[in-house]
């Protein structure tokens, strides 16, 4: 247990000596390489961490040169690509849904017509 604790700390320190362009730099490599497999509870996490980094990069602005400001904005936009890829993509299985419900509905009331007007003749 000791030594979990004295790993758990060493990691939070050799993190903490990253600068916020380096850490946010393989957060979003990690969001790019992994986003298919991440799930609702998943990306939950992921926009509370993205949420953090931005609370992080405003209170830093002041202190970061124009290099850093360039390289933080060019990742969060990788970064939003990545969240518009992943919204199209749920947008297209909800369309394709959407179709394929509607064609089970019309089929049903097509075969609701047909059976019905099959025993509503209409006699002169």
């Amino acid at each position: 247990m000791k030594k979990l604790f004295l790993f758990a700390v060493l990691m939070l320190s050799l993190a903490s000596c990253k600068t916020l362009t380096e850490r946010f730099d393989s957060f979003v490599t990690e969001v790019e390489t992994n986003y298919e497999t991440y799930s609702d509870v998943d990306w939950k996490a992921i926009e509370q961490k993205y949420a953090e980094f931005e609370k992080e990069y405003i209170s830093q602005y002041g202190k970061l040169n124009e290099e850093e400001k360039a390289f933080f904005k060019k990742r969060m936009g990788a970064f939003d690509a990545v969240l518009t890829k992943v919204s199209i993509k749920n947008a297209a299985k909800g369309v394709e849904r959407f179709f394929k419900d509607a064609g089970d509905y019309v089929e049903g009331l097509i075969e609701g017509f047909v059976s019905s007007s099959d025993s509503t003749e209409v006699s002169e």
